[in-house]
């Protein structure tokens, strides 16, 4: 617990000694409360009486400040009046200093509630198995590839959701990229065919650097080119595996039963 200065002139005379060779860089931060002179003015402080710092130091004001920390007539310790240009903020906190041309304001002032800002629910706009199967023949014949690998793609990236949007920042059915779309001068993210036409451009240019071979094309599209490189480095399988392996599930469930298994 910081300790608060009496009358003593010797505590008061050796802070003021210690403030002067700048040892202590805010000599309020050591003061959190002293003594009131009856010289300082203001809010009624009398002798003896114990006020706040940022309060004596406010007092000084009618007196015109101290050099130093030094003792009047009654023996009361005085503030110095450069420390009118610092504020406190808690106990145990530095101190800044007001720069200039701006008003020093008070310590112990009301918090300001946020601004109210507009929150939208979230509605997830999904497509059926026969609007996402649609979309997929559309697009497949449009790159030449297998509409079920898209298919099975839509149906692990988004579940068929065309406005959802992932914590990494992905978009849409088939959880494009901003980036990657920029790049490669896609449409509309949150239109289904639009999506789609990206995510096959995408997709088509991993499948030709790793040689059409689609477990590495997918790994690639899930994560980009690291594992698969890995994979073919060291002749095994990229460590998303599962991410391939459940595209490939959903295409052969598709054209096992059709739409029924998400009906």
């Amino acid at each position: 617990m910081i300790p608060s200065f009496d009358s003593s002139s010797t505590a008061c005379r050796v802070l003021a000694i210690l403030c002067f060779v700048a040892v202590i860089p805010g000599c309020a931060a050591f003061m959190p409360a002293v003594q009131a002179s009856p010289s300082a003015g203001g809010d009624g402080a009398v002798a003896g009486e114990m006020v706040d710092a940022d309060q004596a130091a406010d007092n000084l004001d009618a007196v015109g400040g101290a050099a130093a920390i030094e003792l009047d007539g009654a023996g009361a310790c005085h503030v110095p009046g450069y420390l009118r240009d610092f504020q406190a903020i808690d106990s145990g906190r530095r101190m800044f200093e007001i720069p200039t041309g701006f008003v020093r304001g008070s310590s112990h002032g009301t918090v300001t509630p946020r601004r109210d800002a507009i929150e939208f629910e979230y509605v997830p706009r999904q497509i059926d198995c026969a609007a996402a199967w649609s979309v997929a023949e559309t697009v497949g014949r449009e790159f030449n590839i297998d509409p079920a690998i898209l298919f099975g793609v839509m149906r692990v990236e988004s579940s068929f959701t065309v406005n959802v949007v992932s914590y990494a920042g992905a978009v849409g059915l088939m959880q494009i990229m901003p980036a990657s779309a920029n790049g490669l001068e896609c449409g509309d993210l949150l239109d289904p065919v639009e999506n789609a036409r990206c995510g096959a451009r995408i997709l088509t240019r991993f499948l030709k650097r790793f040689d059409n071979n689609l477990i590495l094309g997918l790994s690639a599209y899930n994560a980009g080119f690291g594992m698969p490189r890995t994979a073919v480095k060291k002749s095994c399988v990229p460590r998303n595996f599962d991410y391939p392996e459940k595209v490939l599930r959903v295409r052969a469930k598709y054209l096992r039963w059709r739409c029924a298994p998400w009906e």
